[in-house]
């Protein structure tokens, strides 16, 4: 273990929080900004720090595991539960698992006759390489199309693939980034997917006390309604958070074939009330 790791380890100085560069996860969105809101209500010294060199998913991870970087917000899979400690807290409410449908304008009518996972498996989606979602998608049978993020709206305009699907966090806000590259597509309105599933902080197991804190900020954060003020402010979020914007009147939903653990753990008040809803009911006995 390095000098900085075991400094770390016995609680001493500043924790020091070191954040990979993403084309998806730019420092104004709301994963850096509650990164900050929790070091901050965790009332610990800190450093934070954004790495200088765009990487692709692959390559965070990489930082992550060597501890060039150390913290990231990731849609939690199994798999992050295995190398990283997850800090079991939904960073968006559990909205990044209702996936919202890019699609061209032409395509809309076709949406209509959708109802079931069935239907959908005649369509083609595009997804970032590397994402959780593409291994759930294709667990479900679907037709699913990987390649860097920065290409997908490209791709999503030259027909490559039918609908890019992005959580309910983050869709019209990307799409407005966005529109330039892909002029003829838009947010089809009544058509979305849902899945237990989380934005939530993964952590390099070498820094243990910057997990404890951040698990300490978030939780404060949300029960002095700090965290819900900065999600109001987001323009992804904000109307969700905020009852200006509702999810789709239809919504098929996808069983989680391999929950994580982290999400089985969340309080249901952490979750947005439209998440809960779309949650199944827990056995009677469960519920008293």
């Amino acid at each position: 273990m390095g000098r900085e790791a075991a400094a770390q380890e016995n609680g001493a100085g500043a924790l020091d929080a070191r954040y990979p560069s993403l084309p998806e996860r730019p420092v104004d969105a709301y994963g850096y900004r509650l990164l900050d809101l929790a070091l901050r209500r965790a009332e610990r010294p800190y450093r934070l720090s954004v790495a200088t060199t765009r990487v692709t998913g692959r390559r965070a991870d990489v930082q992550m595991e060597t501890g060039e970087a150390n913290v990231l917000d990731v849609g939690l899979a199994q798999d992050h539960e295995l190398r990283f400690d997850a800090v079991a807290f939904p960073l968006d409410l559990g909205l990044s698992g209702c996936r919202l449908f890019l699609v061209r304008r032409e395509s809309l009518p076709a949406l209509e006759s959708v109802r079931s996972l069935e239907d959908l498996r005649a369509l083609r989606f595009g997804q970032g390489a590397g994402w959780t979602d593409v291994w759930l998608l294709r667990k479900a049978g679907l037709r699913v199309e990987t390649a860097p993020f920065a290409a997908l709206f490209r791709m999503l305009e030259a027909r490559r693939f039918d609908i890019l699907a992005l959580g309910a966090d983050e869709a019209h806000l990307l799409l407005t980034r966005f529109q330039a590259e892909a002029p003829s597509v838009v947010v089809a309105p009544s058509l979305a997917l849902h899945y237990p599933f989380a934005r939530m902080f993964i952590v390099n197991r070498n820094a243990r006390p910057l997990h404890g804190a951040l698990t300490l900020g978030l939780q404060r954060a949300f029960d002095d309604g700090s965290l819900h003020k900065l999600l109001a402010e987001q323009p992804g979020l904000g109307p969700l958070v905020l009852g200006q914007r509702r999810l789709p009147a239809r919504i098929v939903s996808l069983a989680h074939p391999w929950p994580t653990r982290a999400y089985r753990s969340i309080p249901p008040p952490w979750l947005h009330p439209a998440v809960r809803a779309l949650l199944p009911a827990a056995p009677q006995d469960q519920r008293r």
